[in-house]
């Protein structure tokens, strides 16, 4: 079977399977191109869907109910997130969201990194950034929200931006690979001993190099089996996602969500 590509994004099943669901992917004439992977909103959102997978990027999210907007900068996670634990998550009925592509954070925004279970408030996250929370905490839809926070990312990209080479190049290459990459050619590849890589990865990323692998590995696994339409046996989509057997993707999906592959490939569908 034929892949299409690179073309993967993290993928969220409680924000996709909802009631109104759609995002822009920036190209490759896009200053935010490997910057930004997807821009999304979800309006009438159904908060019977709550669980989040671990995954291995940043979003900028903003949440709309009735009498209030909430903006938070969420890293990715190790395991699933409850998103329950937000006191407002009943009321919500618009989600608004800009997911980052691994590695490529450097100093965006303050405190952030790409996975690790943190959740920042915005006006603490956003550099010189509160105009811009407040106007998008006001903003009433995709358009003005996103270009808002595109105006934010070309003033930081445009001033003092930075980001970890060795860091994004390790990034990079996991998420090419599939999550599966051998600390040797990393090695070979970057002229680093692998203690170092292990300790810069973990401090740049949030994770260790083995857990940022497995959760790419993992939401690899999920992208093949809806690219595929959801006709591949799952001992195929073992296979294609680069796992041992079967049994290693079973085990995998279960550390990370508590599920099995045949019920989280279908979460929420």
């Amino acid at each position: 079977m034929k892949l299409l590509g690179f073309d993967f994004t993290p993928h969220q099943p409680y924000l996709e399977y909802n009631n109104n669901y759609y995002s822009y992917k920036p190209d490759i004439e896009d200053d935010l191109y490997g910057l930004v992977w997807e821009v999304y909103q979800v309006n009438n959102f159904d908060f019977q869907k709550s669980i989040a997978f671990p995954d291995v990027c940043a979003d900028i999210m903003v949440f709309y109910s009735p009498n209030k907007a909430h903006c938070y900068l969420m890293s990715g996670t190790k395991g699933l997130r409850v998103m329950t634990d937000l006191e407002f998550f009943k009321d919500i009925h618009t989600i608004f969201g800009v997911k980052f592509c691994s590695g490529a954070l450097g100093n965006l925004f303050e405190g952030a990194r790409d996975t690790g279970d943190n959740i920042i408030w915005g006006n603490d996250a956003l550099i010189y950034g509160n105009d811009t929370i407040e106007r998008l905490l006001d903003a009433k839809n995709f358009t003005e929200r996103w270009n808002l926070v595109r105006n934010y990312l070309i003033k930081r990209l445009n001033s003092d931006y930075e980001v970890d080479r060795l860091v994004n190049y390790v990034a990079n290459c996991i998420v090419v690979n599939r999550g599966k990459i051998i600390i040797q050619d990393l090695e070979s590849q970057t002229g680093y001993s692998s203690r170092y890589l292990r300790k810069k990865i973990n401090e740049g990323l949030g994770v260790s190099i083995k857990t940022f692998c497995r959760i790419v590995q993992f939401q690899w696994s999920y992208h093949l089996y809806h690219q595929f339409g959801g006709k591949l046996s799952f001992s195929e989509l073992a296979q294609q996602s680069g796992y041992y057997d079967q049994s290693h993707m079973n085990i995998t999906y279960k550390k990370l969500t508590g599920l099995l592959p045949k019920n989280a490939t279908n979460l929420y569908t």
